[in-house]
């Protein structure tokens, strides 16, 4: 698939970033780093409204934030069917699925929104595929200020 970012950090999380810059992950690894049954993933998919994109650069206008995509992915040497869940609900079900991890990434966003409120302009730059893979922690992804 064309016109999407694909990386899978050391702990098995699948991201995925598509062309207007909308950060999702696979459902089958938000289970999976969660230690969370793959089922019960699905049942939370399937109450929401899903689009299926074959084309991010032609379907970008389509989709409504906030909606899972299904979609296929290049994983390394193969293509496969995923469903792409949003950052917004992922962090909403980490409130529930790991209230610690939820809190790491609200303290991270609470620090975005303040520096974005004092002036600061953030800025994502787009790893190298050596980089991207080596997080260890969520820790240490971060933001460049200009």
């Amino acid at each position: 698939m064309t016109g999407i970012t694909y990386s899978k950090t050391p702990s098995g999380l699948e991201v995925v970033i598509i062309p207007n810059g909308a950060a999702y992950c696979t459902q089958s690894s938000y289970s999976r780093w969660l230690g969370i049954n793959q089922t019960t993933i699905v049942m939370r998919c399937q109450k929401l409204e899903t689009v299926t994109v074959t084309d991010f650069e032609a379907d970008i206008n389509l989709l409504i934030p906030g909606q899972l995509i299904r979609t296929s992915i290049d994983a390394g040497s193969q293509s496969r069917e995923v469903v792409l869940i949003p950052a917004k609900i992922m962090f909403r079900w980490l409130a529930k699925d790991n209230p610690e991890l939820f809190d790491e990434i609200g303290d991270a966003g609470a620090t975005q929104l303040l520096y974005t409120l004092a002036g600061y302009q953030i800025k994502a730059i787009a790893p190298n595929k050596k980089s991207a893979n080596s997080f260890k922690s969520l820790r240490i992804l971060c933001f460049t200020m200009v």
